[in-house]
């Protein structure tokens, strides 16, 4: 199940993993432990308050399972656990952070304050992650080495592309109507293209240790290729759009 599945099932209601003390923040967070990340059903019991997993013996069960990642750098479906004793999955962020969270409320996406909280992001072997912005849909959830992301046979385009890779990538896009934007040196929240101005990613020009492919409008899936800067995926002044991309690296 992707994060986005869990929480069309469970928003707006209220539910209780072990049938003990009501819904609260811990039960959400055991929930998604176990349908989306597949962790022990057995992480959160016998915790205490949540807050107390910050701090040994008890951080050493975090520690097993999750990498701690900075408040500012948070993607969606990271784990957020705050001193007070509340724990929540991030959104998004469009100025204020967004979380999916239970307690007193039902399970829903609600603003909270970042302060005193600390995140943290399952341990995986993947070695570069990367989602797309497609037209009428959004933000995909994220995908890795090779999976697809976007779409074929659909007619959607991309609008735009972030990229998770703990070595340097540079990227450079041209956009419709817009024409090449050199986004220089990028991080996980580097967007490359748009959202909410309906604009089609054309072609693409990636620098890194990696290569990729794009399918394109009317001609397919382009050949796999090294992204080493200068070779572009994609077309420029044939208003093609771009609708799905794997990248692996090399």
């Amino acid at each position: 199940m992707t994060y986005n599945e869990f929480k069309n099932k469970y928003y707006d209601k209220y539910i209780d993993f072990d049938g003990s003390y009501g819904a609260q923040c811990w039960d959400l967070a055991q929930f998604y432990f176990t349908e989306v990340l597949n962790l022990p059903s057995s992480i959160l019991s016998g915790c205490g308050l949540v807050s107390n997993m910050l701090y040994p013996p008890k951080r050493d069960v975090l520690n097993q399972y999750f990498d701690e990642v900075s408040v500012d750098n948070m993607i969606q479906g990271d784990v957020v656990i705050w001193e007070y004793g509340h724990i929540a999955v991030f959104d998004h962020y469009d100025g204020s952070s967004w979380y999916f969270s239970q307690n007193p409320n039902p399970c829903k996406v609600m603003k909270i304050n970042k302060n005193q909280s600390h995140a943290f992001r399952l341990k995986t072997s993947h070695n570069i992650g990367y989602k797309v912005h497609i037209e009428n849909t959004g933000w995909q959830d994220w995908k890795y080495d090779g999976e697809t992301a976007g779409t074929t046979g659909e007619s959607k385009r991309i609008e735009a592309l972030r990229i998770d890779y703990d070595k340097d990538v540079y990227a450079k896009a041209h956009i419709e109507d817009i024409g090449w934007v050199d986004y220089g040196k990028i991080d996980i929240n580097t967007v490359i293209g748009t959202t909410g101005e309906a604009k089609r990613l054309e072609c693409i020009c990636l620098k890194g240790n990696f290569k990729y492919r794009a399918h394109i409008q009317d001609s397919g899936w382009s050949a796999w290729t090294d992204a080493d800067g200068v070779a572009t995926i994609g077309t420029v002044g044939q208003a093609l759009r771009m609708e799905a991309i794997e990248i692996k690296e090399l």
